[in-house]
């Protein structure tokens, strides 16, 4: 198992993407902040659990089985890196859209001991991406419901065509997108002039009206058709987006009408029937524009209107109407054809009105014919298809210019001034929420007239008035201020500079509330859904771009505080290729080998630095076969000669060694002597009689000599790691427990030295417990020093017997002083030596 120093956690938390290493049996052995709180969990409360548990716990509560291929799995598995994308559903918050990277952690063997996840939540793309394509769509779905050919043309190159296309012109979409196909095969010989001239014209970036033209099927068919045109933006560069109207039918019918007219005026007979079932309205004029014929159609979008002057009776002017396609029809004798926009309570019409000379049959021009065509829901489709075009346009336009701002404040500047293009206004403001200090920032501000809220301003959050709804996604839209109860101090400012209805545009980046764009109107309920959506989008873009700017300034400054660390760490870090050139060490190594600079450290070569060159060989061997090496020991000559221990760890890419040396020549020194120490305090302690064992806080022994185990009840050898009351008394739990002494729980509590005495059968031992502590003062173990003193205390038992005989006997002889006088120095004597006795136990 790998174990992570605590620089290392903390720097891993200062990742925004979450980080989990799991162990070979699916348990967290770390997960950094960024992890832990897109599960809405503590670092503690997720360290230790099975990762299957963690992840299904977070997912819905129907969901039995996980949607998901586990990548933990796989590595394990396969060994190799994996990434997956894993919905995320927790109690009370938004969907997350997570991707997961799953990687093997490898040890010196090349075996996979754990897996390293890297998570991070894309929501906020996935979103982006699929409002992107929602638009596409919306413009594909229009366009392959057009009755219209439409195609796009990038460079002479046909990139798009819909379904009518295909059908009408008898080529496959895999035909028109080829890299061979030329559209200019498409165009009839004598139309190829003007169609190449409107091409180069739309190359330069010049708009082109509508004009007509003839096409050639596949199959060989000439099509008469109505060309519009309209230069876009697509995949970044311009196109030509075009709808295409076939009128061969249409001009069949006016050659048939024609016909059917001509032949009526020589016949003197009007075939009603034939006119009265063409779906168009059609009226005929005489030479003075006086309307004498219409069929069911006209009458019934225009009225009954028979005799009277067409201007009157269509336009209500009293002369024939300027620009009058019947009346140039006549005077060119050819015919005309011309749009034009018709107000009724209905709505606006939109109107194609096709006029021709009427002819007898001596070729004299006796009247007009005008055919009108209600071309509203084509118009209208037209539109749609533009305006999303466009739009799509602009959204791409935005996107660019916002990804390649450079700061905040310009990307915030651009949105708005493409916000003022979709969505006309009199007032639009981007504003940015800190809700640590409960302030607002006013960036960027757009305002037709005077205004006393000024760009740049901070506001209080409660004076600007943030509604609950927008924490949720959700668009606020005020229909009109005026009617707001308890408006706030911005609302008041606004309903006095002449705002009446306004949008709130929540900016949300990781399921949180970091901003708003606002537009305002000067009509009550003046935003369309269309508005709300275009501004959502925006919003959408907005709140990537912006957590993706600071993030990347985070990134900066987070590679400034790695590059310091690296210059000041203890360590020494380095990074050299394959030939032996030294590219970079930090100021660690350089004091470690005795250089003063990295110059004069790289124009020593790396070889210089090892003591033994083979050492190298093997080193660079091994990094060529694993791809790392880890605590790889040599020894290094310093700049001036002397030789130093160090230990290197370090990865190969591609021809570039990284890693770092650590210096462990006292380190070494160090346990060499504590080895030595060790051997010789054994030996000491192996040549004692008192028994000698030292204990952990869990009364395991960690250290006994012969003398000990000689001691105790168990004729095992092997006791270190056992308990001590198992060793020395053949019990199951320790001796405190049992309502006995517990000398060392009391050493171990109290941080004070402790001595007792206690009997073993016939045998008597004195227990001696010293504490162990640390450097913090806190007790980490204990000796305990057994000494058998039973020969002592009967000793003592006798030494006692012999005092008092003497004294009997002192007290038969009163009147024998002399001999009583050497009787009791014997006592004192023997007074004097049951003292030392006591001193020696």
């Amino acid at each position: 198992m790998i174990e992570l120093g605590t620089a290392i956690k903390e720097t891993l938390d200062l990742v925004k993407d979450g980080i989990l290493f799991i162990d070979r049996e699916f348990s967290v052995v770390f997960i950094n902040k960024a992890a832990a709180k897109l599960f809405g969990k503590k670092e503690q409360d997720i360290v230790g659990q099975n990762c299957a548990a963690i992840f299904l716990e977070s997912s819905r509560p129907d969901q039995t089985t996980p949607s998901f291929q586990c990548p933990c799995s796989e590595v394990l598995k396969t060994g190799n890196a994996i990434s997956t994308l894993y919905r995320l559903f927790t109690p009370g918050a938004a969907e997350k859209i997570l991707q997961i990277t799953a990687s093997p952690v490898i040890n010196e063997n090349g075996e996979t001991i754990q897996v390293l996840e890297i998570i991070r939540d894309v929501t906020s793309e996935k979103k982006s991406e699929e409002a992107l394509r929602q638009s596409e769509e919306k413009f594909k779905s229009l366009s392959e419901e057009s009755p219209n050919m439409i195609y796009i043309n990038k460079k002479g190159r046909i990139v798009y065509v819909n379904r009518i296309c295909e059908e009408i012109m008898g080529y496959t979409k895999e035909e028109f997108y080829s890299d061979q196909f030329d559209f200019m095969c498409l165009i009839a010989p004598e139309s190829k002039d003007i169609v190449k001239e409107n091409f180069s014209r739309h190359m330069r970036g010049e708009e082109i009206t509508s004009y007509g033209y003839n096409l050639v099927t596949k199959g060989g068919s000439v099509l008469n058709a109505i060309h519009n045109a309209k230069l876009i933006n697509f995949e970044g560069e311009k196109a030509i987006l075009g709808i295409v109207t076939d009128v061969t039918d249409r001009k069949l019918a006016e050659g048939k009408l024609r016909i059917a007219i001509t032949t009526a005026e020589e016949e003197k007979l009007k075939s009603e029937a034939i006119i009265a079932s063409v779906g168009d309205a059609l009226g005929i004029v005489d030479t003075n524009f006086k309307i004498v014929y219409q069929n069911l159609v006209s009458k019934k979008m225009f009225g009954d209107f028979f005799g009277q002057y067409c201007y009157e009776a269509y336009q209500g002017k009293d002369q024939v109407c300027e620009g009058c396609p019947v009346f140039k029809a006549m005077k060119e004798n050819k015919i005309q054809r011309v749009e034009r926009t018709r107000y009724t309570d209905a709505g606006t019409m939109f109107l194609e009105i096709t006029a021709s000379p009427m002819i007898d049959s001596e070729g004299k021009i006796i009247g007009g014919v005008e055919v009108v065509r209600d071309i509203t829901d084509r118009k209208k489709t037209e539109e749609d298809v533009l305006h999303y075009g466009e739009r799509l346009r602009l959204l791409r336009e935005i996107d660019h210019a916002i990804i390649t701002a450079q700061t905040t404040d310009k990307i915030v500047r651009v949105a708005l001034n493409h916000i003022k293009e979709l969505v006309p206004c009199i007032r639009a403001s981007i504003v940015l929420f800190d809700f640590q200090t409960d302030q607002a920032e006013l960036l960027v501000l757009y305002s037709k007239g005077e205004t006393q809220i000024k760009e740049g301003e901070i506001i209080q959050m409660k004076e600007f008035g943030v509604d609950e709804s927008l924490h949720f996604g959700e668009v606020h839209v005020i229909e009109d201020l005026k009617t707001l109860s308890n408006p706030s101090r911005v609302d008041r400012q606004l309903i006095k500079e002449g705002v009446r209805s306004c949008i709130n545009v929540p900016i949300i980046h990781l399921d949180e509330l970091i901003g708003t764009i606002n537009v305002c109107k000067d009509a009550p309920s003046a935003f369309t859904s269309e508005d709300v959506t275009i501004a959502s989008e925006v919003a959408d873009l907005l709140a990537v771009t912006i957590q993706s700017k600071r993030a990347d300034q985070e990134l900066r400054e987070s590679e400034k505080k790695y590059r310091d660390l690296v210059d000041n760490a203890l360590v020494g870090i380095y990074k050299s290729n394959l030939k032996g050139d030294i590219l970079y060490v930090n100021d660690a190594l350089l004091k470690m080998s005795e250089f003063e600079s990295l110059e004069e450290i790289i124009s020593s070569g790396q070889l210089r630095l090892y003591r033994n060159p083979k050492d190298r060989e093997n080193f660079v061997a091994k990094l060529k076969a694993d791809g790392k090496v880890e605590n790889f020991e040599t020894e290094m000559l310093t700049k001036t000669g002397k030789v130093k221990r160090i230990l290197k760890t370090s990865t190969l890419r591609g021809e570039i060694i990284s890693g770092m040396m650590m210096d462990v020549t006292e380190l070494r020194q160090a346990e060499t002597a504590v080895k030595e120490s060790e051997v010789f305090l054994a030996s000491i302690l192996e040549g004692i009689k008192d028994g000698v064992v030292v204990l952990d806080r869990e009364f395991k022994i960690l250290f006994t000599n012969k003398a000990y185990i000689e001691q105790s009840v168990c004729s095992s050898k092997e006791v270190k790691g056992r308990y001590c009351y198992e060793v020395s008394y053949d019990r199951n739990e320790p001796c405190y427990l049992k309502g006995r002494e517990g000398t060392v729980k009391n050493v171990f509590d109290s941080g004070i030295s402790s001595r007792d005495i206690r009997r073993k059968g016939e045998r008597f031992m004195e227990m001696t417990v010293y504490p162990l502590k640390n450097s913090a003062g806190e007790v980490t173990s204990v000796v305990e020093i057994r000494r058998d003193v039973t020969r002592n205390i009967q000793m003592d038992e006798e030494l006692k017997e012999r005092v008092r005989e003497l004294e009997e006997f002192y007290d038969m002889a009163v009147g024998r002083e002399l001999k009583m006088k050497q009787l009791k120095e014997n006592v004192e004597a023997l007074k004097e030596e049951l003292k030392k006795n006591k001193k020696i136990s």
